[in-house]
This record gives C-alpha cells, sequence and structure tokens, in this order.
C-alpha cells in the first residue's frame, strides 16, 4: 500500500472526522496510530496536518472563550 492518501480517502477522513466526534477525538490525539488502524496509508503530510490543525483548534477556542470571558489580548485576566 501507498504512505500517500487518495482524494477520496482524504475526503472520507474529512467526513467521518466532522460526523463522529468519538473518531475526532481519537484521530486528533493520535493521528498516525488511528490512520492505521482504520486501514489508511499513514501519511506524513497528513499527520502534520491533523496535528497543525488540532493546534489551530485549541488555539482559536482559547481565544474565542477569552473574547466571551471578557480577557484582553494581552494576557491579562482582569475582564476588560
Amino acid at each position: 500500500m501507498s504512505d500517500s492518501m487518495t482524494t477520496e480517502q482524504v475526503d472520507q477522513l474529512i467526513g467521518r472526522t466532522v460526523r463522529d466526534s468519538d473518531f475526532r477525538e481519537r484521530l486528533l490525539a493520535d493521528p498516525a496510530t488511528v490512520l492505521a488502524d482504520e486501514g489508511y496509508p499513514v501519511d506524513a503530510n497528513v499527520v502534520s496536518k491533523i496535528e497543525d490543525a488540532q493546534n489551530h483548534v485549541i488555539g482559536a477556542v482559547s481565544t474565542s472563550f477569552n473574547l466571551v470571558a471578557g480577557v484582553p489580548d494581552d494576557g491579562d485576566a482582569t475582564p476588560g
């Protein structure tokens, strides 16, 4: 099996990640293992993009929480 994912496999992976929160949680926690366990090729580029996406999601959630909580951009915990 090739180490590269086809466009169809990427589409399937994205669809499942959107629909299945348990799968999404496992995938974000350990992309290489989950891809292998699910029969996908372990594509280093895809694993890297999943890890990057996880960092962006965590950053976006943190930023959103800070905005809702009124925390200024400088990290000061005092409500604005």
